[in-house]
């Protein structure tokens, strides 16, 4: 019950070329489906008339808000960036407010101070809301792939993330979310070095731990956090075959 409103619909968020037009851009919808399985509204999330796509999106458990990101391109210099936008459910006990989009993730600009490298892109960008250490906030966490391949032509997939911590007063004003960014050395290094290509996903706990878990090659691997994603430490070790076959059996067929 965010704000006394009753909360128990499903967004998702995706993107369509329409066959309206020949022309027609590929833009990223929204659709939101109430609690008995009817779909209340499917359109697109911006009014901009350009090419967007692969959408990641997660919902505020206080406010029921949902916040979502994808990539276009909006500036100048032509690169890819990954925009977001959240959408004022708890105004309105309903869907459709959506704050005017901005750039979460500015590529390169971002991202050069901690890789490096000048021409990277990061995006398919994936949203998690989590508890922030600020009281009355929640943290949420922006995360890309990197869409350029390295000096030997290949696309390992280092990431470049970033978190902003929010309230509903913060939506309510409609302010843009201000990320403080970061990358992880190790897998910077799989890239560039043209080593592996890794395979990752990020979780939350309700108390504040962050894992970003993955794997490349015969090896597992994660980046873990005891306080909110603000420190790291980094986790790895050799896949046995036995406890993948553990895995499977575990699961209902």
């Amino acid at each position: 019950m965010p704000y006394g409103y009753p909360a128990s619909g499903l967004y998702s968020a995706f993107h369509v070329t329409e066959n309206s037009s020949p022309t027609a851009e590929r833009r990223v919808f929204y659709a939101f489906i109430n609690s008995a399985g009817e779909l209340v509204t499917r359109t697109t999330i911006t009014t901009n008339d350009t090419r967007e796509g692969f959408a990641g999106i997660d919902v505020d458990y206080v406010t029921g808000n949902p916040i979502a990101a994808w990539h276009n391109v909006v500036e100048a210099d032509n690169t890819y960036d990954s925009s977001m936008s959240y959408d004022l459910y708890h105004l309105m006990s309903g869907p459709g407010l959506w704050k005017e989009s901005f750039i979460a993730i500015d590529n390169p600009e971002n991202s050069i101070e901690h890789t490096g490298h000048n021409d990277d892109e990061f995006i398919w960008p994936k949203v998690k809301i989590g508890p922030s250490p600020i009281e009355g906030k929640r943290r949420v966490f922006i995360y890309g792939d990197n869409y350029t391949n390295n000096s030997e032509g290949n696309a390992h997939y280092n990431i470049l993330a970033g978190y902003a911590d929010f309230d509903a007063t913060d939506m309510e004003f409609q302010n843009d979310l201000e990320f403080t960014y970061f990358s992880f050395p190790e897998w910077d290094n799989l890239h560039y070095e043209n080593i592996a290509r890794i395979t990752k996903e990020c979780a939350i706990a309700d108390d504040g731990q962050v894992a970003f878990i993955g794997f490349y090659e015969h090896t597992w691997c994660m980046q873990y956090s005891q306080d909110y994603g603000e420190t790291w430490t980094y986790l790895e070790g050799a896949i046995q075959k036995s406890y993948f076959n553990n895995v499977l059996m575990a699961i209902p067929q």
